[in-house]
């Protein structure tokens, strides 16, 4: 990940579903950058900013309430973005794509994991202007959800305790919704740029 993203330290990535952080922050501190994260949860996004300074300087990681189609950030703003296993959730796929496209500086890239069904080249990158530059299965992933799903499950009263009773409640259905279907999904990566 840290490769496809071609970033330099202090630049600036934005994590588009950024739930309590992970990605972004473990990505921000392999890259040396500062970090917005944006997600719709206010019970994650606090999380996040909670657990920021064990990754990352104070000041370099900001998390904002928003949507994958209406980030609030300001356009041509970021270095680098991602946006792990989240595209797939937006309501809207057209906005979240505009959106995909409008918060980068040109020449910035994109990097969208996704539990797709398709390859990641069946995805509308073209119509809003984002070149593809590679893409690939992630044939790991199911496993690693599996052992998610069932560390969830596992641990289901502590995770009432510590994000509340509605966010663990939509975390376990998750498990038990898509536990099942692990053995079936196809993961994708892609690496769009914002053309300069």
């Amino acid at each position: 990940m840290v490769s496809r993203l071609r970033m330099r330290p202090r630049q600036r990535l934005v994590d588009l579903g950024c739930g309590t952080g992970g990605a972004g922050l473990w990505l921000a501190r392999a890259l040396g950058a500062e970090l917005d994260g944006i997600d719709i949860p206010p019970v994650a996004v606090s999380l996040a900013d909670r657990r920021a300074h064990q990754f990352l300087p104070a000041g370099r990681a900001t998390f904002h309430v928003g949507t994958l189609g209406e980030t609030g950030l300001d356009s041509a703003s970021a270095d680098g973005v991602i946006c792990a296993d989240a595209f797939s959730f937006a309501p809207d796929g057209r906005a979240a794509l505009e959106e995909l496209r409008r918060i980068p500086r040109p020449g910035a890239r994109a990097l969208i994991t996704s539990p797709d069904r398709h390859p990641a080249s069946s995805k509308p990158w073209d119509r809003v202007g984002l070149e593809l530059e590679a893409e690939g299965e992630r044939p790991h992933v199911p496993g690693m959800w599996r052992r998610l799903y069932r560390l969830w499950a596992d641990h289901e009263d502590e995770l009432r305790n510590v994000l509340g009773e509605a966010q663990a409640e939509r975390m376990i259905g998750e498990a038990r919704r898509r536990a099942p279907e692990m053995d079936y999904r196809r993961f994708s990566v892609a690496t769009v740029r914002r053309p300069a």
